[in-house]
């Protein structure tokens, strides 16, 4: 399998998951399902979940068996997610949130793999938006950024590093 980060840089974002949004496959899926599990142990997640950025569904199938209600939302991978998990999904971007079409309330988004996708200019207001309806934000991440409480009214809580892969715990 080709780095999706290489992929990236060839096709751009959008254009890679145009491309791949019904064979696409997180590399990290084993230490993503890890981190979630801590997450879990530790009580961080509620009971009504937003999986932003659903992809194929690996947040979703991790967490599932734990009683979550879970909502899926990803503007390329909506149908593949729906497939494999037969869980609710919206079919939204990060600039339709920022937009406010999404109004529906949760007690945890989790993103995993996706924030730091997003646009540098956007990600402040998506982030406000994100704070109208959750007080608690899960980032799952390869990279230090996007560091949400540097430019938000999020307040990091709690980090954990496996494998040189962050899952940042926020509350509003």
């Amino acid at each position: 399998m080709k780095a999706v980060r290489n992929e990236y840089a060839k096709l751009g974002v959008e254009n890679y998951y145009l491309k791949h949004s019904k064979d696409y496959l997180n590399p990290h899926e084993k230490i993503i399902k890890k981190l979630l599990l801590l997450a879990e142990d530790k009580k961080l997640i509620g009971k009504k979940v937003l999986d932003l950025a659903c992809g194929s569904g690996e947040v979703t199938l991790t967490i599932k068996e734990y009683g979550h209600e879970i909502t899926g939302l990803d503007p390329y991978t909506f149908e593949y997610y729906y497939k494999k998990t037969a869980n609710k999904v919206l079919n939204l971007s990060f600039k339709d949130i920022v937009l406010g079409k999404l109004n529906e309330k949760f007690d945890t988004i989790i993103c995993s793999f996706a924030l730091h996708l997003c646009h540098v200019s956007m990600l402040p207001n998506l982030l406000w938006k994100l704070s109208e309806i959750s007080d608690t934000l899960i980032v799952i991440t390869p990279h230090k950024r996007p560091n949400c409480d540097m430019i938000s009214s999020w307040v990091l809580v709690e980090e954990i590093i496996l494998e040189r892969v962050r899952m940042r715990v926020y509350l509003k």
